[in-house]
């Protein structure tokens, strides 16, 4: 009867160890999913920072782009009025030597 109680006894400490031990890998399992999880986390907000970043600069670089567009543009119809005027100056320079 004594060693029927002690088997028992050390059958249930062996389950219960072995219990513990899979109650402590659980555990481990989540701290690492939470790990897992916090530094995923991280990641997206530095790449969402590391856009907005991006999109700043292109922002910025759209907006430059434009401005030279813009003076290219106005440059390009300065130089077209020129032309004209040179144009319409010679064409009355050749009128006038026409009928003087």
């Amino acid at each position: 009867m004594e060693a029927d109680l002690a088997n028992t006894l050390i059958e249930q400490g062996i389950l219960g160890l072995w219990c513990m031990f899979m109650i402590f890998l659980y555990h481990q399992g989540n701290k690492r999913a939470e790990k897992l999880e916090e530094k995923r986390d991280a990641d997206r907000k530095d790449a969402d920072e590391r856009l907005d970043l991006m999109i700043s600069k292109m922002d910025v670089i759209i907006s430059r782009m434009d401005a030279l567009t813009d003076k290219f543009e106005e440059k390009a119809q300065e130089d077209k009025m020129r032309q004209y005027v040179r144009e319409a100056a010679r064409g009355r320079v050749k009128t006038e030597t026409k009928i003087g």
